[in-house]
């Protein structure tokens, strides 16, 4: 966020990591459609982002995130989102869904979300891998 260093992951994801394997591929229509939903939530999250409309990006965080964001930066989420300089999406590689919880690969960056109410959610953007440690993400909830 604004003002502090890289930021870990939610703990509730860490666990979640260890289970990638559970990756869409052969599991089924229901999975494989929760999957498409996460990705085009993080495309337009992405394309928000790259357009300058901060206020449509916003309106994709998790209520948490948005909190976060505007309490760290202490101005409004659409002011604030567009200080993150958070990296461009990309072309979506791949998505991950366990649970009511979602994992998507760009090729520039990792998004986490969460399902609310059948309406994806981004939880953490600007996430980088670690060695041995849950994922260092820029903007978290």
């Amino acid at each position: 966020m604004h003002g502090h260093g890289g930021r870990s992951v939610p703990q509730r994801f860490a666990v979640a990591l260890g289970g990638v394997a559970l990756a869409v591929v052969g599991c089924g229509t229901g999975t494989a459609h929760r999957a498409d939903a996460a990705a085009t939530a993080v495309e337009r999250f992405s394309a928000a982002l790259a357009s300058g409309d901060t206020a449509a990006a916003c309106a994709l965080l998790a209520a948490p995130t948005r909190r976060e964001l505007q309490r760290s930066a202490e101005r409004p989420c659409a002011e604030a989102l567009g200080e993150e300089n958070l990296p461009a999406v990309g072309t979506v590689r791949r998505t991950a869904v366990y649970g009511g919880h979602a994992e998507v690969w760009g090729a520039g960056d990792t998004v986490f979300l969460t399902d609310r109410g059948g309406t994806w959610q981004i939880v953490a953007a600007g996430c980088r891998p670690r060695r041995d440690a849950p994922y260092e993400c820029a903007l978290e909830g």
